[in-house]
């Protein structure tokens, strides 16, 4: 299950994210063989995407025994937003997965959070 971070959880992770350099991250076998084919994000293209932190709108940790995913999420626009997911507590850091939405991922996230509640 996901945990939604509050705000000061949020800026933790953003700041920490903004500390480690693209290049230092290594890519999951996942994404290698399976999400990169599927998702049809390149390399590149994260590489562009990644440095725009002031873009992120949410961060979720999803827990696991191999361990957390951290996903961040950047809304490019209102109608295109990518999810980077990252394993930040393997050494060497991981990139495990990346896809992108269509559509408004404000709406997304809050049906997601706050169902039948959400409003906009």
């Amino acid at each position: 299950m996901d945990k939604c971070t509050d705000s000061i959880g949020r800026k933790k992770l953003v700041n920490m994210l903004k500390s480690i350099p693209f290049e230092q991250f290594v890519f999951s076998n996942y994404f290698e063989k399976e999400a990169s084919k599927r998702h049809n994000v390149t390399k590149e293209k994260l590489k562009e995407i990644y440095p725009q932190f002031g873009k992120i709108v949410e961060v979720t940790i999803r827990y696991s025994k191999e361990g957390n995913k951290y996903c961040f999420v950047y809304r490019m626009n209102k109608n295109l937003s990518y999810y980077l997911i990252f394993r930040l507590d393997r050494n060497p850091k991981e990139l495990f997965n990346a896809y992108f939405y269509r559509g408004d991922v404000i709406k997304r996230i809050g049906k997601k959070y706050f169902g039948s509640f959400f409003k906009q």
